[in-house]
């Protein structure tokens, strides 16, 4: 079998990478249950649009035979494919893995009284130098949200064509940013004058969600400590399904990190997929 995985297959460590692990530092760092090659599944991939399955998000199997998500995203190249359940498919609806010609992203933050996002300029470490923050008052229905949310990804913009080097040229990431500030000026002004809101605190609202645009669907990630509750919704579906998934991910009450995990973690979304060949298994 190939090292092309994919959510929900049933994985374990290779042996070589395991005789490779000499040290006790090595050791220490891959894990037991990495060196005695138990269990392991795929939950996620680590890395979108960047066309590269190799580092994931995984959970391995415990000796009490409970499944644990592992903290640190793994290098797949170290694992060998063992099984890969039958609805992979259903796992698997999108290719987030693959290269997207223009990257995309946003913060959007529901405040009480209106939406607003953030444009981000990718290559940088600011804001789209044309439109780097949109707003509009609420009440919003769910198509409203979803139309504003494609609206507001159509205005970011992607700079990393730019780079020399992996890095932009210093002029040009000045220009950036400074009429992404010039821009910015009067519309948040405008937005906190507007809504009482405090401009030094716009991104400090745990009312937030960052959405990326990949090659054919929408990433959700949540305002969480805990890195493993994305949410991915087609680019092809409606506005109001669009809008619905992101409420749907505002309006999580908040708990506790352990209730969280439990309720929206990427395994407790793929074990309802799995077959108990693979939910038991051994080795």
């Amino acid at each position: 079998m190939n090292d092309n995985f994919l959510v929900g297959d049933l994985i374990r460590a290779k042996q070589s990478a395991v005789d490779a692990a000499t040290s006790k530092i090595a050791k220490d760092a891959v894990g037991t249950y990495f060196l005695q090659r138990g269990p392991a599944l795929v939950l996620g991939f680590y890395s979108h649009g960047l066309g590269s399955r190799k580092t994931a998000w995984i959970a391995y199997k415990r000796k009490n035979g409970k499944w644990h998500e592992y903290g640190w995203p793994v290098d797949l190249s170290k694992y060998e494919l063992i099984s890969r359940p039958e609805k992979s498919s259903v796992l698997n609806p999108f290719k987030t893995w693959e290269v997207i010609a223009e990257k995309k992203r946003i913060t959007l933050v529901k405040s009480k009284k209106c939406v607003y996002s953030f444009q981000w300029a990718e290559g940088t470490s600011t804001t789209d130098p044309d439109t780097p923050l949109m707003y509009q008052s609420l009440p919003m229905s769910a198509s409203d949200l979803g139309a504003y949310i494609r609206l507001a990804l159509s205005k970011a913009s992607d700079h990393t064509s730019q780079k020399t080097g992996g890095k932009l040229p210093e002029e040009y990431a000045q220009k950036i940013a400074r009429q992404s500030a010039e821009n910015g000026k009067s519309i948040k002004e405008e937005l906190c004058t507007k809504y009482k809101l405090e401009s030094a605190k716009l991104l400090s609202s745990r009312s937030k969600i960052y959405i990326n645009q990949l090659l054919d669907c929408y990433q959700l990630h949540p305002c969480v400590q805990y890195g493993g509750s994305d949410a991915f919704v087609s680019i092809n579906e409606s506005d109001e399904t669009v809008g619905m998934a992101v409420l749907q991910i505002l309006n999580r009450p908040r708990m506790a990190e352990t209730k969280y995990c439990e309720k929206y973690s990427y395994l407790s979304n793929i074990m309802p997929n799995l077959e108990r060949s693979i939910i038991d298994a051994e080795f």
